[in-house]
């Protein structure tokens, strides 16, 4: 009887794919810690990042990083499906309609004293080496003017286009 496995056409490309990310991550862990005297109410952090002329940057979040593929025998079912309300109820969320993508993270209201953290962890995907600078805009009901605090941070690293022969090694091993 010949065999009913479901066989991955894209295993190929999602293992460039899930290996390109992997070699390229940056993890980003937002939190604000309340040292007023004063509840802050609808508290909301803008990340964005600046790159190097001439690079991208690809920002997501880190449950929604590519998992290892695998070639066959399973179900082609992704993370794509999750649904509606669980996208709604997100508190952190990456807007890539302009120009330069934007993390919004809710974080409600923090008590004086508190520390308020990020559902998950940001992705951010630097397509070379270079000086980035991550700025996070301070927002909350209470604070008239947001407050902005940046971050430089240095991606080193070589530039490799792989071949094919260097994805199966990759994918299956020294042979």
């Amino acid at each position: 009887m010949p065999s009913m496995g479901i066989v991955n056409r894209d295993f190929y490309r999602q293992g460039a794919d899930f290996h390109a990310t992997l070699k390229r991550l940056v993890l980003v862990r937002l939190s604000l810690a309340n040292h007023s005297d004063f509840a802050l109410g609808e508290v909301k952090l803008e990340l964005t990042c600046s790159k190097p002329h001439g690079e991208s940057i690809q920002m997501l979040r880190s449950d929604e990083l590519p998992e290892k593929p695998r070639s066959g025998d399973h179900l082609p079912i992704g993370r794509g499906f999750r649904g509606v309300l669980e996208q709604l109820r997100e508190r952190v969320s990456i807007d890539e309609r302009t120009s330069k993508p934007v993390c919004h993270v809710l974080l409600g209201t923090l008590r004086p004293g508190e520390t308020g953290r990020a559902e998950t962890d940001v992705a951010l995907l630097p397509s070379g080496p270079g000086d980035y600078t991550l700025s996070v805009r301070i927002l909350a009901r209470e604070i008239s003017t947001p407050i902005v605090k940046e971050h430089a941070i240095t991606i080193e690293g070589a530039v490799r286009h792989l071949s094919m022969k260097d994805l199966m090694r990759l994918l299956y091993g020294k042979r």
